[in-house]
């Protein structure tokens, strides 16, 4: 039986009266619940009732996984604190930025230290941190830091207010799409003015991630 439902990080859990069953969307997945196994079907879960849809995990790209464990172990070791728990706190963070070197978007996109933080949202708090994402992150100050924090809980509670970002393929409930996009400060908006200061985002790489920034209000530590 499926007792419940849960999220860790960017992973679905159904915990279920023997075991767990962790399923991560990846790029192009998507569950879908049908009589008959849509095309792109990866894996089904045929429930044992008279309901004539089942559940059906659907992935052009197949980059999706799903493991089935007797615990959460295996998630927790690689996991780190979630962004909008209490423990995702001031102290936390000036403590884990102080403690490495590494350029602070690598860091911020680590799922070891900060769990289920991705590439837009991780834009989308730096910009509003006007932070460089290619600065050390122990060169980060303390004050910049809080402001950090703030970014990333006020980015990812109003991207969950509009049901996250479609760009591709995501959908929820039938055919409704994610419509934080329009709210979207600099991520995916190379050569569009900066809703702050009015220069040009431009894209560049970090951590071989596509990145935007607006070099006036996050610029460069030299």
């Amino acid at each position: 039986k499926i007792l419940s439902v849960s999220r860790r990080a960017k992973y679905i859990v159904l915990s279920l009266n023997q075991g767990f069953l962790t399923l991560h969307l990846r790029m192009t997945g998507q569950i879908e619940f049908a009589a008959q196994a849509p095309k792109h079907t990866t894996f089904s879960l045929l429930f044992a009732t008279k309901q004539s849809k089942q559940m059906h995990f659907v992935d052009v790209r197949k980059f999706g996984t799903i493991v089935y464990s007797d615990n959460l172990e295996y998630l927790e070791k690689k996991l780190g604190v979630e962004p909008l728990t209490a423990n995702f706190n001031k102290r936390f963070l000036r403590d884990l930025l102080s403690k490495k070197s590494t350029k602070l978007k690598a860091l911020l996109l680590d799922q070891k230290h900060i769990a289920g933080l991705g590439n837009i949202y991780v834009d989308e708090a730096l910009w509003f941190a006007k932070l460089h994402p290619e600065m050390p992150a122990n060169l980060v100050s303390s004050e910049s830091s809080d402001l950090l924090l703030k970014g990333i809980k006020t980015v990812l509670r109003k991207s969950i207010k509009h049901h996250g970002t479609t760009f591709i393929s995501f959908q929820f409930d039938g055919a409704k799409t994610g419509s934080f996009k329009n709210k979207l400060k600099v991520f995916n908006r190379t050569g569009l003015k900066c809703k702050s200061c009015e220069d040009t985002i431009v894209k560049i790489r970090v951590a071989g991630r596509g990145t935007h920034i607006c070099p006036t209000c996050q610029p460069e530590v030299e």
